[in-house]
């Protein structure tokens, strides 16, 4: 069975360095601290309709989820502290929740 995500451990960070498989209905881990800036940008990422992002992610990337075209249904929980350039530029977000945890938002978000 393919694995949903392929991690990085360094320290005792946990990167997601790559989606794997073509899921609607993805929840990224509670022990995962970051996103690495291509893990969502495969083909896989356009199936995606709903994306939980957990407290433990500090940043969400420039572009990050910018691939995702079919992402209409984004929670991010409280902790999450800064949304990079166009992290979620082509995605079609109808529902979103943007927590008062997060300080800083770039531009076209």
């Amino acid at each position: 069975m393919k694995q949903t995500f392929t991690v990085e451990k360094i320290g005792g960070n946990v990167s997601i360095t790559r989606f794997n498989v073509a899921a609607k209905n993805v929840i990224i881990p509670d022990c995962v601290n970051k996103i690495g800036d291509v893990a969502f940008k495969q083909s896989s990422s356009t199936y995606i309709n709903h994306l939980l992002i957990p407290a433990s992610v500090n940043k969400i990337e420039s572009s990050q989820f910018s691939t995702c075209k079919n992402l209409y249904n984004l929670v991010i929980e409280d902790g999450i502290k800064s949304i990079g350039n166009y992290a979620f530029h082509y995605a079609n977000v109808k529902y979103l929740y943007i927590p008062d945890s997060v300080q800083q938002m770039g531009d076209e978000v």
